[in-house]
């Protein structure tokens, strides 16, 4: 039993399916990701750009950037673990050309570098793949 599985069985995750809008990817007490933008950065490949919002409390430059993209149809993950940190400003993460066509639900999260620390996450955009990201940024 962890942090996931309390979070979302019997609320995100249920007999009825699972909820990507609700569903939680961690907890924790760090600050969250300041988003000004998520853009379409070629071929099966998505931009996010945060503020960095560092205050060496609850938020740390060297927090890393955890971006994880689920299909909704298929339920396949793609999980970029530090792709960069919350002081960078920016990561570009790809998916699979096959997710062409299929719902994309995308979610960030920020931990502390030795990882004993997260944001609380929740889904911050769902995309069809293959789009030009006319989806709606939560």
């Amino acid at each position: 039993f962890n942090v996931f599985m309390k979070k979302n069985v019997g609320k995100s995750i249920s007999d009825a399916g699972v909820s990507y809008a609700d569903l939680k990817i961690s907890s924790g007490s760090l600050q969250g990701v300041d988003y000004e933008c998520i853009s379409h950065a070629g071929a099966n490949a998505v931009e996010i750009t945060w503020a960095d919002n560092t205050n060496d409390t609850t938020a740390f430059a060297n927090d890393e950037i955890v971006v994880a993209m689920i299909t909704e149809d298929t339920g396949d993950v793609v999980n970029s673990i530090a792709p960069a940190t919350r002081a960078d400003g920016t990561a570009t993460v790809s998916f699979p050309a096959s997710w062409d066509g299929i719902n994309i639900s995308l979610y960030v999260e920020a931990r502390t570098a030795d990882q004993k620390k997260a944001t609380t996450t929740t889904r911050v955009m769902r995309f069809m793949g293959g789009s030009e990201l006319a989806g709606s940024v939560q």
